[in-house]
């Protein structure tokens, strides 16, 4: 899944949290240590790795029928039925908003004394029609940012002396991932903008992530190990900053730092909040 440079660039940078309050999307560091850290391995599907030649065998003898009979068509999610009902709301809502404005600007003409009651009230309405908009758009955001399913998107900042031809992250299953970075990508990154190298679905497990820099000078043989535990049903960012490595240290002088995506609160109809 790939997004243009420009817009990765501003939905990074619209997503990293800038207020001093802990948040609990509040970006986190994360240890980039030389040596791949050591966890017990548990396992799983025993039977199929004993069994995996009968197993196949019996996939070989899987054969196409035909079957007569008529498709029954399924229902259908009531959350679709209701966006036709929620755009109405929306344009309607846009309209009061406007006959409101034109209200306002006309009573501008003739300030009096007597309009100051009916201004408040206007204003209201129009705090309750914003409520009711934010409302609205974090039930789409949580049907569509829902249905991702675990996901992690990685982004490369920070610049380096010595120029980077590729970054490499490898997943605990053997899974690799290469990011080429053009001239255009190096001068991006020098100016302080930042890169989407991986945006993928992952497990929500802990897991050993390996990073390696690639570049003439840098040391290939030298990994940097990242330990990530994904939340369920979330977008999890990681943030590798170049600015501390060297062509010596290699990938360990990368800083990490992580936070996890949190949808749009969803406020009650007619409910006044902070915009």
């Amino acid at each position: 899944m790939r997004y243009p440079l420009a817009v990765a660039l501003i939905t990074i940078l619209a997503l990293v949290p800038t207020g001093v309050t802990a948040q609990p999307n509040t970006p986190m560091e994360l240890e980039v240590s030389r040596v791949r850290p050591k966890r017990e391995k548990h396992e799983t599907l025993r039977f199929l790795k004993d069994n995996k030649d009968f197993i196949r065998t019996r996939i070989d003898l899987l054969r196409e029928k035909q079957s007569a009979g008529r498709a029954e068509g399924g229902g259908i999610d009531q959350r679709f039925l209701a966006y036709g009902t929620m755009l109405t709301a929306i344009h309607a809502g846009r309209d009061s908003a406007s006959r409101c404005e034109d209200a306002r600007a006309r009573r501008e003409l003739y300030a009096s004394v007597r309009d100051l009651a009916g201004l408040e009230d206007q204003l209201d309405q129009m705090e309750r029609l914003l409520a009711a908009q934010r409302m609205r758009l974090g039930v789409i955001e949580q049907d569509f940012t829902g249905l991702q399913g675990t996901a992690w998107l990685v982004v490369l900042s920070g610049h380096t002396a010595s120029p980077i031809e590729a970054v490499m992250l490898t997943m605990e299953d053997g899974r690799s991932h290469t990011t080429t970075l053009s001239q255009e990508h190096r001068d991006l990154l020098e100016r302080g903008g930042a890169l989407e190298i991986a945006h993928a679905r992952i497990e929500p497990r802990e897991q050993v992530i390996s990073v390696r820099i690639i570049g003439r000078g840098w040391a290939a043989d030298i990994d940097g190990y990242v330990s990530l535990a994904p939340e369920r049903d979330r977008l999890t960012f990681v943030r590798l900053d170049l600015a501390g490595a060297t062509p010596e240290a290699g990938a360990p002088g990368v800083r990490a730092t992580t936070w996890t995506h949190e949808p749009m609160s969803v406020l009650a109809p007619g409910a006044a909040g902070s915009p």
